[in-house]
């Protein structure tokens, strides 16, 4: 009996503390990159990816709803504007999202750009985008591909993410991802 107990006190405790160990590291997860931490209101946080360089860009984030009369039907769109805080010169980034019903506000849904307009204002059917990026090398890009996902939305804040593809017309492009949390458009800024 002795023999027994020796036995399961010899190979007991390290199976013991090998299932404490596992259990423990379980617990412990890496540290996620800075973009993909909890945000404030009113703010956003993108990786951005430009010639293989990546950085991360944060600011501010608003949004607003306006109208589109086209061929004699009201089209509600939704507009992001991410300010360009690392510049004062340049708006930044901008999305416009159209709406199907022209009462309502957004819903948590994915929107995508569409492939075929390549997110040209082609009658506003698809999400467009721009970055309006200034200084040492000026360049306007759009919407190549990707798409945006509102993950909650109501009058005083909209939440999401996005991974949009931007290009020039020259071959360069940007990758965006990251999420944002904007708030209502104050009545003292425009875009």
């Amino acid at each position: 009996m002795r023999l027994a107990s020796d036995r399961i006190h010899r190979w007991g405790w390290p199976f013991g503390v090998g299932i404490l160990l596992i259990g423990t590291i379980s617990y412990i997860s890496p540290e996620t990159p800075s973009f993909k931490k909890e945000l404030l209101k009113g703010r956003y946080a993108l990786e951005s990816i430009q010639k293989d360089e990546h950085s991360e860009i944060k600011g501010p984030v608003y949004f607003e709803y306006t109208g589109q009369k086209e061929r004699l039907i009201a089209t509600r769109i939704f507009k992001l504007h991410f300010v360009n805080s690392s510049t004062s010169e340049g708006p930044g980034y901008g999305f416009l999202i159209p709406l199907a019903d022209s009462d309502k506000g957004i819903v948590a849904e994915k929107y995508r750009v569409d492939p075929e307009s390549r997110g040209l204002m082609n009658g506003f059917r698809s999400v467009f985008g721009y970055a309006d990026l200034k200084g040492a090398a000026p360049s306007l890009y759009f919407t190549e591909s990707g798409s945006i996902s509102i993950i909650q939305s109501g009058p005083e804040e909209v939440s999401g993410k996005l991974d949009i593809i931007l290009e020039d017309g020259s071959g360069n492009s940007i990758h965006l991802e990251g999420s944002f949390r904007a708030l209502p458009l104050p009545s003292n800024l425009s875009f």
